[in-house]
């Protein structure tokens, strides 16, 4: 696509992640991604094209910011939430669509006294849930893939991988591969 005003060509964020797990992962079908800002669920088509996608970008309660809100609140670093998440001794659900809602019903459970393990395990079941259902009516039987920083959490991609029913590919550096698709488009 070129841009009417520049007169250069556009490269968009789908194509991006396309093209970028296509290179990686070659036989992929159906690419999950959880971002920072949104989630989305992308049908990829030949040489790292895509036919189809959807996105959740309406609110931050499916991305990878609110795994970040939610273990700055549980006061667990990051890089470890999925981790210590995974020692969860009961299922806590959070049902809220809305990032400032799920956070109010985190803050409610720290009230109750909920322990750290049970609230993160209910914060990756949510976000794990919610975006297999955004991937079950285009992933039937197909090939599926997982990117973005979200891939780097071991807890939520076996929560996905329970919900599809199917084993997921992670790509090298998943963080990046949007970045590496938009590179490998920009040379063409």
């Amino acid at each position: 696509m070129i841009d009417s005003i520049t007169n250069k060509r556009v490269i968009t964020e789908i194509q991006a992640h396309a093209k970028g797990v296509s290179h990686y992962l070659p036989d992929t079908e159906v690419l999950i991604d959880i971002g920072g800002q949104d989630s989305k669920v992308i049908i990829l088509g030949q040489n790292g094209t895509f036919t189809d996608f959807k996105m959740n970008d309406k609110c931050a309660a499916g991305t990878g910011k609110f795994l970040e809100i939610a273990a700055t609140r549980l006061g667990i670093p990051l890089a470890d939430f999925g981790k210590v998440s995974s020692q969860y001794t009961k299922e806590l659900e959070i049902s809220s669509m809305c990032a400032v809602f799920a956070e109010s019903e985190i803050i409610s459970l720290i009230a109750k006294k909920e322990s750290k393990e049970n609230i993160g395990y209910g914060v990756h079941k949510s976000i794990g849930t919610r975006v297999a259902n955004m991937a079950k009516s285009m992933a039937s039987d197909k090939v599926v893939a997982f990117s973005g920083g979200g891939a780097l959490n071991p807890l939520l991609i076996s929560i996905v991988e329970e919900e599809l029913d199917r084993k997921i590919s992670v790509p090298k550096n998943p963080q990046f591969t949007g970045a590496i698709g938009a590179a490998l488009l920009g040379i063409k």
